[in-house]
Protein backbone atom coordinates (compact mmCIF):
# COMPACT_ATOMS: atom_id res chain seq x y z
CA UNK A 1 0.00 0.00 0.00
CA UNK A 2 1.67 3.18 -1.16
CA UNK A 3 -0.94 5.89 -0.58
CA UNK A 4 -0.47 8.65 1.99
CA UNK A 5 -3.05 10.82 3.73
CA UNK A 6 -2.58 14.43 2.66
CA UNK A 7 -2.90 16.05 6.09
CA UNK A 8 -1.57 19.35 4.76
CA UNK A 9 -4.41 19.55 2.24
CA UNK A 10 -6.95 18.68 4.94
CA UNK A 11 -5.71 21.25 7.47
CA UNK A 12 -5.29 24.06 4.95
CA UNK A 13 -8.61 23.63 3.17
CA UNK A 14 -10.66 23.22 6.36
CA UNK A 15 -9.00 26.34 7.71
CA UNK A 16 -9.87 28.18 4.50
CA UNK A 17 -13.54 27.20 4.38
CA UNK A 18 -14.26 28.17 7.98
CA UNK A 19 -12.80 31.64 7.37
CA UNK A 20 -15.28 34.46 6.80
CA UNK A 21 -15.43 34.93 2.99
CA UNK A 22 -14.51 38.60 3.39
CA UNK A 23 -11.09 37.54 4.67
CA UNK A 24 -10.46 34.54 2.43
CA UNK A 25 -8.52 36.70 0.02
CA UNK A 26 -5.70 36.69 2.58
CA UNK A 27 -5.71 32.87 2.77
CA UNK A 28 -5.78 32.26 -1.00
CA UNK A 29 -2.50 30.35 -0.82
CA UNK A 30 -4.10 27.71 1.42
CA UNK A 31 -5.81 26.42 -1.72
CA UNK A 32 -3.06 26.98 -4.26
CA UNK A 33 -0.15 25.71 -2.13
CA UNK A 34 -1.45 22.14 -2.36
CA UNK A 35 -0.33 21.87 -5.96
CA UNK A 36 3.32 22.53 -5.09
CA UNK A 37 3.57 19.03 -3.61
CA UNK A 38 0.47 17.23 -4.92
CA UNK A 39 2.56 14.87 -7.05
CA UNK A 40 5.37 14.18 -4.60
CA UNK A 41 3.39 11.24 -3.18
CA UNK A 42 0.32 9.22 -4.07
CA UNK A 43 -2.09 11.14 -1.91
CA UNK A 44 -5.52 10.54 -0.39
CA UNK A 45 -7.56 13.64 0.48
CA UNK A 46 -8.95 12.71 3.92
CA UNK A 47 -12.00 14.11 5.65
CA UNK A 48 -11.92 11.40 8.30
CA UNK A 49 -13.72 10.72 11.60
CA UNK A 50 -10.97 12.64 13.40
CA UNK A 51 -12.21 15.86 11.78
CA UNK A 52 -15.83 15.56 12.91
CA UNK A 53 -15.48 14.43 16.54
CA UNK A 54 -16.34 16.34 19.73
CA UNK A 55 -15.13 19.91 19.73
CA UNK A 56 -14.29 20.14 16.02
CA UNK A 57 -17.77 20.56 14.50
CA UNK A 58 -19.13 18.66 11.52
CA UNK A 59 -17.77 19.71 8.12
CA UNK A 60 -20.99 21.45 7.10
CA UNK A 61 -21.21 23.33 10.38
CA UNK A 62 -17.80 24.88 9.79
CA UNK A 63 -19.20 26.78 6.84
CA UNK A 64 -19.98 30.46 7.51
CA UNK A 65 -23.45 31.85 6.99
CA UNK A 66 -27.01 30.77 7.60
CA UNK A 67 -28.57 27.33 7.12
CA UNK A 68 -28.87 27.67 3.33
CA UNK A 69 -25.38 29.15 2.98
CA UNK A 70 -23.84 26.17 4.76
CA UNK A 71 -25.26 23.72 2.23
CA UNK A 72 -24.23 25.84 -0.74
CA UNK A 73 -20.73 26.24 0.68
CA UNK A 74 -20.32 22.54 1.45
CA UNK A 75 -21.46 21.56 -2.05
CA UNK A 76 -18.94 24.00 -3.53
CA UNK A 77 -16.20 22.57 -1.31
CA UNK A 78 -17.07 19.04 -2.43
CA UNK A 79 -16.94 20.12 -6.10
CA UNK A 80 -13.43 21.43 -5.42
CA UNK A 81 -12.41 18.30 -3.48
CA UNK A 82 -13.63 15.82 -6.09
CA UNK A 83 -11.80 17.67 -8.87
CA UNK A 84 -8.53 18.01 -6.94
CA UNK A 85 -5.70 15.53 -7.65
CA UNK A 86 -5.71 12.68 -5.14
CA UNK A 87 -8.06 9.91 -4.07
CA UNK A 88 -11.01 10.83 -1.86
CA UNK A 89 -11.95 9.79 1.68
CA UNK A 90 -15.09 11.10 3.37
CA UNK A 91 -16.45 9.97 6.71
CA UNK A 92 -20.02 8.68 7.10
CA UNK A 93 -22.70 11.26 7.76
CA UNK A 94 -21.32 13.94 5.48
CA UNK A 95 -23.50 12.68 2.63
CA UNK A 96 -26.73 13.75 4.37
CA UNK A 97 -25.42 17.03 5.75
CA UNK A 98 -25.28 15.94 9.39
CA UNK A 99 -25.02 19.03 11.55
CA UNK A 100 -23.81 17.54 14.82
CA UNK A 101 -20.41 15.96 15.41
CA UNK A 102 -19.94 12.23 15.13
CA UNK A 103 -20.36 10.13 18.26
CA UNK A 104 -19.44 6.48 18.61
CA UNK A 105 -22.45 5.69 20.83
CA UNK A 106 -25.22 6.69 18.42
CA UNK A 107 -26.13 6.20 14.79
CA UNK A 108 -26.09 8.74 12.01
CA UNK A 109 -29.01 11.20 12.06
CA UNK A 110 -30.90 9.51 9.23
CA UNK A 111 -34.03 11.45 10.24
CA UNK A 112 -32.49 14.47 8.49
CA UNK A 113 -33.48 12.91 5.19
CA UNK A 114 -37.06 13.88 5.97
CA UNK A 115 -36.14 17.49 5.24
CA UNK A 116 -35.97 18.89 1.68
CA UNK A 117 -32.59 20.63 2.01
CA UNK A 118 -30.94 17.45 3.25
CA UNK A 119 -32.67 15.42 0.54
CA UNK A 120 -31.34 17.79 -2.13
CA UNK A 121 -27.86 17.63 -0.61
CA UNK A 122 -27.93 13.82 -0.49
CA UNK A 123 -28.98 13.69 -4.14
CA UNK A 124 -26.15 16.08 -5.01
CA UNK A 125 -23.54 13.90 -3.28
CA UNK A 126 -24.85 10.84 -5.11
CA UNK A 127 -24.65 12.67 -8.44
CA UNK A 128 -21.15 14.00 -7.69
CA UNK A 129 -19.86 10.53 -6.81
CA UNK A 130 -21.36 9.06 -9.98
CA UNK A 131 -19.90 11.87 -12.05
CA UNK A 132 -16.46 11.28 -10.58
CA UNK A 133 -16.30 7.56 -11.38
CA UNK A 134 -17.45 8.23 -14.96
CA UNK A 135 -15.07 11.15 -15.59
CA UNK A 136 -11.56 9.97 -16.43
CA UNK A 137 -9.93 13.42 -16.27
CA UNK A 138 -10.60 13.40 -12.53
CA UNK A 139 -8.62 10.25 -11.75
CA UNK A 140 -6.57 8.88 -14.66
CA UNK A 141 -3.54 11.13 -14.19
CA UNK A 142 -3.77 11.71 -10.46
CA UNK A 143 0.00 11.36 -9.99
CA UNK A 144 1.21 13.58 -12.84
CA UNK A 145 1.16 17.25 -13.84
CA UNK A 146 -0.08 15.99 -17.21
CA UNK A 147 -3.50 15.68 -15.57
CA UNK A 148 -3.77 19.22 -14.21
CA UNK A 149 -3.39 22.77 -15.47
CA UNK A 150 -4.09 26.07 -13.74
CA UNK A 151 -6.14 28.53 -15.77
CA UNK A 152 -6.74 31.19 -13.14
CA UNK A 153 -4.65 30.69 -10.02
CA UNK A 154 -4.14 34.08 -8.36
CA UNK A 155 -7.54 35.83 -8.30
CA UNK A 156 -7.65 36.23 -4.53
CA UNK A 157 -9.82 39.35 -4.72
CA UNK A 158 -12.72 37.26 -6.06
CA UNK A 159 -11.98 34.07 -4.07
CA UNK A 160 -12.14 32.11 -7.33
CA UNK A 161 -10.08 29.32 -8.83
CA UNK A 162 -10.17 27.97 -12.39
CA UNK A 163 -8.28 24.91 -13.58
CA UNK A 164 -8.63 21.95 -15.89
CA UNK A 165 -8.30 18.23 -15.28
CA UNK A 166 -7.07 16.13 -18.19
CA UNK A 167 -7.38 12.43 -19.05
CA UNK A 168 -4.74 10.23 -20.65
CA UNK A 169 -6.39 10.81 -24.03
CA UNK A 170 -6.60 14.57 -23.60
CA UNK A 171 -10.24 14.89 -22.58
CA UNK A 172 -10.67 17.97 -20.38
CA UNK A 173 -13.02 19.14 -17.66
CA UNK A 174 -12.88 22.83 -16.80
CA UNK A 175 -13.40 23.46 -13.07
CA UNK A 176 -14.61 26.87 -11.87
CA UNK A 177 -14.84 27.39 -8.10
CA UNK A 178 -16.25 30.55 -6.52
CA UNK A 179 -15.67 30.52 -2.75
CA UNK A 180 -17.03 34.07 -2.41
CA UNK A 181 -20.52 34.68 -1.09
CA UNK A 182 -20.98 37.18 -3.93
CA UNK A 183 -22.20 36.83 -7.53
CA UNK A 184 -19.60 37.87 -10.10
CA UNK A 185 -21.23 39.26 -13.23
CA UNK A 186 -19.28 38.95 -16.50
CA UNK A 187 -16.48 37.04 -14.81
CA UNK A 188 -13.80 36.21 -17.41
CA UNK A 189 -10.81 33.92 -17.74
CA UNK A 190 -8.65 32.57 -20.54
CA UNK A 191 -10.10 29.60 -22.39
CA UNK A 192 -9.81 28.15 -25.88
CA UNK A 193 -12.51 29.35 -28.27
CA UNK A 194 -15.57 27.16 -28.57
CA UNK A 195 -18.84 26.22 -26.91
CA UNK A 196 -18.85 24.62 -23.47
CA UNK A 197 -21.59 22.79 -21.64
CA UNK A 198 -22.04 23.13 -17.88
CA UNK A 199 -22.23 19.44 -16.97
CA UNK A 200 -22.55 19.92 -13.22
CA UNK A 201 -23.27 22.90 -10.96
CA UNK A 202 -23.29 22.79 -7.19
CA UNK A 203 -26.07 25.34 -6.75
CA UNK A 204 -28.42 24.15 -9.47
CA UNK A 205 -32.03 24.40 -8.37
CA UNK A 206 -32.52 20.63 -8.31
CA UNK A 207 -29.80 20.37 -5.67
CA UNK A 208 -31.31 23.02 -3.41
CA UNK A 209 -29.71 26.01 -5.14
CA UNK A 210 -31.04 29.06 -6.91
CA UNK A 211 -30.05 28.66 -10.56
CA UNK A 212 -30.84 26.66 -13.70
CA UNK A 213 -27.28 25.98 -14.86
CA UNK A 214 -26.81 22.31 -15.73
CA UNK A 215 -26.60 21.75 -19.51
CA UNK A 216 -26.43 25.47 -20.17
CA UNK A 217 -24.16 26.30 -23.10
CA UNK A 218 -21.58 29.09 -22.80
CA UNK A 219 -19.15 30.23 -25.50
CA UNK A 220 -15.54 31.36 -25.30
CA UNK A 221 -14.50 33.95 -27.88
CA UNK A 222 -11.14 35.52 -28.62
CA UNK A 223 -9.47 33.27 -26.08
CA UNK A 224 -11.75 34.25 -23.17
CA UNK A 225 -14.89 32.93 -21.53
CA UNK A 226 -17.18 35.51 -19.95
CA UNK A 227 -19.73 34.04 -17.57
CA UNK A 228 -22.07 35.13 -14.79
CA UNK A 229 -20.64 33.23 -11.85
CA UNK A 230 -23.10 32.65 -8.96
CA UNK A 231 -22.01 33.07 -5.38
CA UNK A 232 -20.73 30.08 -3.45
CA UNK A 233 -20.76 27.84 -6.48
CA UNK A 234 -18.73 25.20 -8.30
CA UNK A 235 -19.06 24.49 -12.03
CA UNK A 236 -17.76 21.69 -14.25
CA UNK A 237 -17.62 22.48 -17.98
CA UNK A 238 -16.91 20.22 -20.94
CA UNK A 239 -16.21 21.47 -24.44
CA UNK A 240 -18.99 20.70 -26.90
CA UNK A 241 -17.90 18.47 -29.76
CA UNK A 242 -18.46 20.04 -33.17
CA UNK A 243 -20.71 17.13 -34.17
CA UNK A 244 -22.71 17.17 -30.93
CA UNK A 245 -26.34 18.14 -31.14
CA UNK A 246 -26.87 20.92 -28.60
CA UNK A 247 -29.96 20.43 -26.47
CA UNK A 248 -30.70 22.11 -23.15
CA UNK A 249 -32.47 19.53 -21.01
CA UNK A 250 -33.72 22.10 -18.50
CA UNK A 251 -35.04 24.83 -20.75
CA UNK A 252 -38.58 23.51 -20.85
CA UNK A 253 -40.99 26.35 -21.62
CA UNK A 254 -44.66 25.62 -21.15
CA UNK A 255 -47.26 27.38 -23.23
CA UNK A 256 -50.46 27.95 -21.29
CA UNK A 257 -53.63 29.44 -22.71
CA UNK A 258 -55.01 32.39 -20.77
CA UNK A 259 -58.17 33.58 -22.49
CA UNK A 260 -57.23 34.80 -25.96
CA UNK A 261 -53.58 35.43 -25.08
CA UNK A 262 -50.71 33.05 -24.53
CA UNK A 263 -48.45 33.11 -21.49
CA UNK A 264 -45.34 31.23 -20.38
CA UNK A 265 -44.16 29.94 -17.05
CA UNK A 266 -41.43 27.65 -15.76
CA UNK A 267 -42.17 24.55 -13.70
CA UNK A 268 -40.59 23.08 -10.60
CA UNK A 269 -38.73 19.78 -11.23
CA UNK A 270 -41.24 17.74 -9.19
CA UNK A 271 -44.38 19.30 -10.61
CA UNK A 272 -46.83 17.10 -12.54
CA UNK A 273 -47.57 18.54 -15.96
CA UNK A 274 -50.88 18.33 -17.75
CA UNK A 275 -49.88 20.22 -20.87
CA UNK A 276 -47.61 19.78 -23.87
CA UNK A 277 -43.90 20.58 -23.63
CA UNK A 278 -40.69 19.97 -25.56
CA UNK A 279 -39.26 16.52 -24.92
CA UNK A 280 -35.46 16.14 -25.03
CA UNK A 281 -34.25 13.76 -27.69
CA UNK A 282 -31.77 11.01 -26.80
CA UNK A 283 -29.84 9.90 -29.86
CA UNK A 284 -28.05 6.86 -28.44
CA UNK A 285 -28.19 4.69 -25.32
CA UNK A 286 -24.53 5.36 -24.62
CA UNK A 287 -25.43 9.05 -24.46
CA UNK A 288 -28.41 8.25 -22.27
CA UNK A 289 -26.25 6.36 -19.76
CA UNK A 290 -24.61 9.68 -18.90
CA UNK A 291 -27.93 11.07 -17.71
CA UNK A 292 -27.98 9.33 -14.32
CA UNK A 293 -28.97 11.90 -11.72
CA UNK A 294 -30.45 14.23 -14.34
CA UNK A 295 -34.00 15.56 -14.59
CA UNK A 296 -35.98 14.36 -17.61
CA UNK A 297 -39.49 14.49 -19.01
CA UNK A 298 -41.53 11.32 -19.44
CA UNK A 299 -45.01 9.99 -20.18
CA UNK A 300 -46.85 7.30 -18.20
CA UNK A 301 -47.51 4.29 -20.47
CA UNK A 302 -48.74 1.59 -18.06
CA UNK A 303 -49.19 0.82 -14.36
CA UNK A 304 -48.65 -2.72 -13.02
CA UNK A 305 -48.33 -4.02 -9.44
CA UNK A 306 -47.67 -0.55 -8.09
CA UNK A 307 -44.89 0.13 -10.60
CA UNK A 308 -45.36 3.02 -13.02
CA UNK A 309 -43.77 2.42 -16.45
CA UNK A 310 -42.90 5.55 -18.36
CA UNK A 311 -41.51 6.46 -21.77
CA UNK A 312 -38.54 8.80 -21.46
CA UNK A 313 -37.29 11.25 -24.02
CA UNK A 314 -39.73 10.25 -26.73
CA UNK A 315 -37.41 7.46 -27.93
CA UNK A 316 -39.30 4.43 -26.58
CA UNK A 317 -36.82 4.04 -23.73
CA UNK A 318 -38.68 2.52 -20.81
CA UNK A 319 -38.33 3.81 -17.29
CA UNK A 320 -39.64 2.21 -14.12
CA UNK A 321 -40.93 4.31 -11.24
CA UNK A 322 -41.04 1.89 -8.32
CA UNK A 323 -43.29 2.49 -5.27
CA UNK A 324 -40.36 3.45 -3.04
CA UNK A 325 -39.41 6.21 -5.52
CA UNK A 326 -42.91 7.64 -5.86
CA UNK A 327 -44.24 10.67 -4.02
CA UNK A 328 -46.49 9.41 -1.18
CA UNK A 329 -50.13 9.99 -2.05
CA UNK A 330 -49.43 11.01 -5.64
CA UNK A 331 -51.77 9.46 -8.22
CA UNK A 332 -50.64 8.42 -11.70
CA UNK A 333 -52.70 8.02 -14.88
CA UNK A 334 -52.02 6.79 -18.40
CA UNK A 335 -50.49 9.42 -20.72
CA UNK A 336 -49.74 11.67 -17.75
CA UNK A 337 -46.71 13.94 -18.19
CA UNK A 338 -44.12 13.77 -15.41
CA UNK A 339 -40.63 14.96 -14.57
CA UNK A 340 -38.37 12.35 -13.02
CA UNK A 341 -34.78 11.99 -11.92
CA UNK A 342 -32.82 9.20 -13.60
CA UNK A 343 -31.51 6.86 -10.86
CA UNK A 344 -29.95 3.99 -12.79
CA UNK A 345 -29.59 3.01 -16.44
CA UNK A 346 -29.55 -0.65 -17.44
CA UNK A 347 -28.19 -1.29 -20.94
CA UNK A 348 -30.33 -3.91 -22.67
CA UNK A 349 -28.75 -3.94 -26.12
CA UNK A 350 -30.50 -1.63 -28.52
CA UNK A 351 -32.65 -0.19 -25.77
CA UNK A 352 -32.26 0.62 -22.11
CA UNK A 353 -34.36 0.25 -19.00
CA UNK A 354 -34.14 3.11 -16.59
CA UNK A 355 -34.96 3.28 -12.89
CA UNK A 356 -36.40 6.70 -12.12
CA UNK A 357 -37.48 8.66 -9.04
CA UNK A 358 -39.90 11.48 -8.31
Amino acid sequence: FDYKWNMGWMNDTLSYIKTDPIYRQYDHNKITFQLTYAYSEKFILPLSHDEVVHGKLSIINRMPGDYKDKFNAFQTYLMYTMSHPGKKLNFMGYEIGQMIEWRDDREIDWLLLQYPQHQDFHRFVEKLNNFYIKTKPFYELDDSWDGFNWINVDDNEHNTFVYERISAKGEKIIVVINFAYVDWKNYSFNLADGKYRIVLASNDIKYGGYNHLINKIVEAKNGKLVIDLPSNCGLYLRKVDKNEKICNFYDFVLSLTNGSTGSHQRFHPKDTLDYNFRVPKIETISEFEDKEGELMACTVRRIEDGNVYVEIGGNQIEGVLMPKDQVPGEKYELNQKLNVFVKKVKNMGKQAQVLVSR
